[in-house]
């Protein structure tokens, strides 16, 4: 079986935000310790608005890609406070882990901020299409 180059291109689009929430449920369900993080009041309230960001902007590259429009916006944001209630979900059943509302308050903020930052700031956009390898030049 060949795939098609837009089945590709999608494919290659999935493989990041599926291998996010990937590592995301791995670490709330089944780790056995606790993420540990700098010792600063509600850094995990930071550290949840920067991952759910970069999760939203992954599903918006995915549900956006020929149109950056409030649509795909929403698509994206809803996908990612899915995994952010799933995220919270798994980490009520995990005895090394613990569930906040406030977690997904900070997921929510996140995934809303990135992708608007996302669709409005071109130079935010295009340093994230930017291939790796001209990053590190």
């Amino acid at each position: 079986m060949t795939l098609s180059h837009s089945q590709l291109s999608l494919l290659r689009r999935l493989a990041l935000p599926v291998a996010l929430v990937g590592v995301l449920v791995w670490e709330s369900y089944f780790a056995r310790t606790a993420p540990v993080g700098p010792d600063i009041d509600d850094f995990d309230k930071f550290a949840h608005f920067c991952v759910f960001g970069l999760l939203s902007t992954l599903w918006f590259r995915v549900v956006g890609r020929r149109s950056l429009g409030w649509g795909q916006m929403v698509v994206a944001v809803v996908l990612t406070l899915l995994n952010g209630f799933c995220d919270e979900w798994f980490q009520s059943m995990n005895p090394a882990r613990s569930s906040d509302a406030m977690d997904w308050i900070a997921d929510a903020l996140g995934a809303i901020t990135a992708v608007f930052m996302y669709r409005y700031w071109d130079w935010y956009r295009e340093l994230l299409e930017r291939p790796l390898w001209k990053l590190l030049k």
